[in-house]
């Protein structure tokens, strides 16, 4: 279906003023008003959509030492959420191989507290700790997932401290290896 000025056009090559009149009045102004203002409202909507991601996204910035240690966090029984998300992430990437990780509680507040030494020891960067702490503990059974295969294997407080302890007590090999 063509416009109704469109129509026109191909109907004449020149209009008349009034034969100009007499179509415009047939065409249906407020059909043509509705359809603007839809597409004005769906036009809002998005950038209203748009306005809201923009506020959403996190402005880039450096990594900053956490301001509350990991014991506080403890104290305030956030460790085990905290700490909790970068665990599930180390049993997904062994679930791949079939390897059932688990964390005790204990062993929980144990990498928590290796953590915060470390920190205290080396340069403090705050939770990016945890991931090098857990990854030093978990480092055996990652590269021989397949001795492990099909095996739940549960990661207790004693094998935290056998693995961390003397890393955390050396300042020196802390600071390169954690």
């Amino acid at each position: 279906k063509k416009s109704g000025l469109k129509a026109l056009e191909d109907d004449k090559e020149n209009l008349t003023i009034d034969e100009l009149e007499n179509a415009v009045k047939d065409i249906n102004w407020n059909e043509i008003y509705a359809k603007v203002k839809e597409k004005e409202d769906e036009l809002h909507s998005i950038e209203s959509k748009i306005t809201k991601l923009e506020g959403e996204i996190e402005v880039l910035t450096p990594w900053q030492a956490l301001d509350i240690s990991f014991e506080a966090l403890n104290e305030l029984n956030m460790v085990s959420t905290f700490v909790g998300s970068i665990l599930k992430q180390y049993e997904a990437l062994l679930a791949v191989e079939e390897v059932t990780l688990k964390f005790s509680e204990e062993a929980i507040r144990a990498l928590a507290h290796y953590s915060q030494l470390a920190n205290e020891k080396t340069e403090d960067i705050g939770a990016r700790r945890l991931h090098t702490v857990v990854e030093q503990v978990i480092e055996e059974i990652s590269f021989e997932a397949e001795n492990y295969k099909g095996q739940e294997v549960e990661i207790t407080e004693s094998l935290v401290k056998e693995k961390l302890d003397n890393l955390v007590a050396n300042s020196d090999i802390a600071r390169y290896i954690l």
